[in-house]
């Protein structure tokens, strides 16, 4: 019998995937969803960055103290400015930040910086030998000494005997002048740097770099090498050696010094090197050639240009911080920067030691955790009792903006140049106006919208507080620095 084949039909057809209109409801949901909770986490994410960066800053700065226990040395950090903010074109036609005629950053344009790197002492320099010129360092045909920035340095030339000078003078000793032999060549130009500090025969008080820089920050030197011309070029300070049968005249690098004392006793320590214009009547000018006060060596070399010349002396230079060998910079996180806009006026951001010439903070701490003062100048008198704390203002880089020029906002002059939170009342004039009465006349002050965190270091003790910003006074723009400087500990 035969059998005849059934035929196989197929079932119904099933789809499984999603049709247009079931795509665009989800699609529709994630955007409601997303709208509805990015006001919170948002600012949830820039909560998270500041706290961030405020504890990586907190813990490089304990790392540095440990490293200066470790290596019985200072140790520290050193902020870098954010090429982000660049508010110039430099002459290789790449973005830079905004200078003045002298080579100094103009203070009222942006400055922030967004990465640090660990920084020590760099070591001390001690090749050759050196004499103490007490003849004067101006010879005939050698008459006036380029100082940057101004027209020389209080050197005060003449026949013998030579008047006593507004700066000291030491010179390399290229030639054993007993013996005849030479003495290992100094490589001070371009490699000792102003603020590095002298100390002469390894004994006694220390002199502070002064010069010689005719090579300056306008023409790029912002880290203020010491140099008499471009790189390579002989010292114009000449050297004779009355050597019996052979007389020469040597080129030889020199150094021009500070004593770091109260001279003239007026009160002021090197007026002529203090970073302060300690003659406001006269002009606006600081460190001219006129606030200068006759220099004098101290202890054994008191006498010293008096017509002795001490010959073939050993020394030390303590040279200023630089980066610690390999290491690499830290970077703060993407958002987050170091808010230093008003470092040259107002100081309403940070209150930080920042390099007029770099842009660059250093701060170097002793084992014990107090800081180290990183000035140029003279004496630690100028680092001030206003550097008790230094302010680390971190903010989001949305917040960051450039201070207002005085002159175009008349009713804010000499209050503030930078924006505040809305609504910001006057806590120190009851009857003054709120912020907000203030933006309606000047409409380009803006407000703040974002999260702010400030680092707080006592310079004395080494303690490290970390506060919320969040009161402001339009009187006052030492209000939001009182809490942590008072030893208050906020939440992060």
């Amino acid at each position: 019998m035969m059998v005849r084949p059934t035929r196989l039909t197929a079932g119904p057809s099933h789809s499984y995937g999603f049709t247009l209109v079931e795509l665009l409801v989800v699609v529709f949901i994630v955007l409601l969803v997303s709208a509805a909770t990015l006001p919170t986490v948002i600012p949830a994410l820039a909560h998270r960055q500041l706290g961030e960066a405020a504890r990586l800053i907190q813990a490089s700065l304990a790392g540095a103290r440990d490293a200066a226990i470790h290596d019985n040395a200072p140790r520290g950090l050193r902020l870098l400015p954010d090429p982000g903010f660049s508010t110039a074109i430099g002459p290789n036609g790449q973005p830079t930040l905004a200078r003045l005629a002298d080579g100094s950053l103009d203070p009222l344009q942006i400055l922030a910086a967004n990465r640090f790197v660990p920084i020590e002492t760099a070591p001390e320099y001690s090749e050759g030998k050196i004499s103490i010129t007490a003849s004067g360092p101006l010879q005939a045909g050698f008459t006036t000494l380029p100082r940057y920035p101004g027209p020389s340095y209080p050197v005060l030339p003449g026949p013998a005997p030579y008047p006593v000078n507004q700066v000291l003078m030491v010179n390399a000793e290229p030639v054993d002048n007993t013996t005849g032999l030479p003495n290992v060549p100094t490589a001070w130009f371009w490699n000792i740097r102003v603020g590095d500090k002298i100390r002469i025969n390894n004994a006694g008080h220390e002199y502070t770099v002064v010069g010689p820089m005719t090579i300056g920050p306008a023409e790029g030197n912002v880290e203020q090498f010491v140099n008499d011309g471009p790189a390579g070029q002989t010292p114009r300070w000449r050297k004779r050696y009355n050597i019996p049968g052979n007389p020469v005249v040597i080129p030889a690098e020199y150094l021009l010094l500070v004593n770091g004392v109260d001279d003239d006793g007026d009160g002021f320590v090197d007026e002529g090197w203090d970073g302060i214009n300690n003659d406001p009547a006269d002009n606006a000018f600081t460190d001219e050639l006129g606030e200068w006060e006759t220099e004098q060596w101290l202890g054994s070399k008191a006498n010293e240009g008096g017509g002795v010349e001490s010959q073939n002396l050993p020394y030390t230079i303590r040279r200023r911080p630089v980066p610690a060998s390999n290491t690499r910079e830290v970077a703060l996180p993407a958002n987050v920067v170091v808010d230093l806009t008003t470092w040259g006026t107002t100081l309403e951001r940070s209150r930080l030691p920042v390099n007029r010439y770099t842009g660059a903070v250093d701060i170097l701490l002793n084992a014990d955790g107090s800081v180290v003062p990183t000035t140029l100048y003279s004496s630690p008198s100028s680092f001030g009792l206003a550097s008790s704390f230094y302010h680390i203002w971190l903010a989001e880089r949305t917040d960051v903006f450039p201070p207002l020029d005085w002159a175009t906002h008349p009713s804010l002059n000499g209050l503030f140049q930078l924006p505040m939170l809305a609504d910001t009342p006057n806590r120190t004039v009851p009857a003054g106006p709120t912020y907000n009465a203030l933006r309606a006349t000047n409409p380009d002050l803006g407000e703040l919208k974002g999260e702010r965190r400030l680092v707080t270091i006592n310079t004395r003790t080494g303690q490290v507080l970390v506060n919320a910003i969040e009161a402001f006074d339009t009187g006052n723009v030492n209000y939001p620095f009182l809490a942590p400087q008072q030893g208050v500990r906020g939440e992060f």
